[in-house]
This record gives structure tokens, sequence and C-alpha cells, in this order.
């Protein structure tokens, strides 16, 4: 029994010591303490210091192209106007996709860039490739409006709302309260919405047309030019 508890012993006392760094940490419990308390506030610190946007900023990426022709047809508008600023566009560098609308009345040209491409000079190069096409836009459509497409959030929605007002004294004060927010120098955009846009109604009188030789398509120029 005596000698086995020896041999026991001896090899006990014979084996290597446990290495590695937890370990290490196991035999010194301060030096871990330390090294906790500086993961912790060095945490704390980062944590303190990280961006936080309740409303991050979106790239859409997109350049929007619209150019009114009032009362053209789809057709005219897709063969004399979309498909000759699509030609135009379709090739340039940072464009990936060029989607066109005809509408009555009206094209629309949706130009979606390249994941790197730079917004600003890809929106000139579409104004000025828009600006090379040969006679355009045609005699019965107005200047292409180019834009690039910004992302906007909603913050705050304000009802204005009377039982007797009429629908011209709803407009005219909400109309001032934009004026009003839009003098605040953190507001930078306002939209109006659920009212009509102003309209002009212009009743001819056929006797005065045929005394003065005049067409309604003279009319409808001189309206155009003013």
């Amino acid at each position: 029994m005596s000698n086995n508890d020896a041999g026991g012993g001896a090899g006990g006392a014979g084996a290597p010591a446990p290495r590695g760094p937890i370990a290490w940490f196991a035999a010194n419990p301060v030096a871990a303490n330390l090294l906790m308390v500086f993961a912790i506030v060095a945490g704390a610190i980062a944590g303190s210091q990280l961006a936080v946007q309740k409303y991050p900023k979106i790239d859409a990426r997109r350049i929007a192209a619209t150019i009114p022709s009032p009362g053209a047809s789809p057709r005219e508008v897709q063969e004399d106007i979309v498909r000759r600023v699509e030609e135009a566009i379709v090739g340039l560098s940072g464009v990936s996709r060029v989607v066109v609308t005809a509408k009555e009345g009206v094209g629309l040209v949706d130009v979606e860039l390249e994941t790197f491409a730079d917004d600003e000079a890809v929106l000139n190069d579409v104004e000025s490739a828009i600006d090379s096409i040969e006679n355009f836009p045609p005699p019965n459509a107005e200047r292409p409006e180019v834009s690039l497409f910004r992302w906007r959030n909603d913050v705050v929605t304000i009802a204005v709302s009377s039982g007797s007002a009429t629908e011209a004294d709803l407009r005219f004060a909400a109309e001032n309260l934009r004026d009003s927010l839009l003098a605040l120098p953190t507001v930078s955009h306002i939209q109006l919405e659920g009212t009509r846009d102003r309209e002009i109604t212009i009743e001819l009188s056929e006797e005065e047309l045929r005394r003065n030789c005049l067409k309604i398509g003279d009319i409808r120029q001189a309206i155009r030019r003013a």
C-alpha cells in the first residue's frame, strides 16, 4: 500500500502545470479583474460616441425627368418625347437603367444610377444629353424638368380644418401656416396635401373667335407663352 501511494504521489508531482491565458488569469485574479474593468469602460466610451439617427439618410440613386405636353395623347408622348429622351440617355456613364412612362399630357423618365456613380455628375450629363436633342422639345411640349430624386421622411402632419370656411379659405390658411413654418431655421421642406391645385378657366366666345380669325390652338399657344 505504501509503495503504491508513493508512486502515485511521484506521478502527480511530475505532471506538467496547465498553460494558456485561462490558466494565467486563474492564477492572477487581479489582472483578470483589471482587464474586465478596462473592457467595460472602453465599451461605455465607444457606445456613447456612436452616431444614432432616427431617420437615416437614404440615397435613392434616381434622377427624374418630367416633360409636360398638354393635349398630347400617350402615343404622341411616346413617339415624340420619351423615346427620344431615352435614346439620348441610355449609355451615359453612371446610368444603370432608364424607365420611361408615356401618359396623356406628360412624359416621365426615371433614370436609375449605378452604385458608385456620382449623382451630381450624372445629373449634369443627363441635362446636357436632353439639351443636345435636335428640335426638342416639340412645339406642343414644354421644357423638361430634370431633378435628382431625394428621399424625404414625414416628421409631422398638421391638419387645417374648419366647418364653415371654404376650400379657398382653407388653402389660404394652410399656405400662411406653411410660410410661417418655413421661416424656422430647422424646417427645410413642407408639402401641401389634400387640396386641389388652383386652376384658371377660360370661356371662349365662338363669335369673337370668328371675328378675330382665331382658333383654339392660337389661344392655347398664347396661354403657354404667358
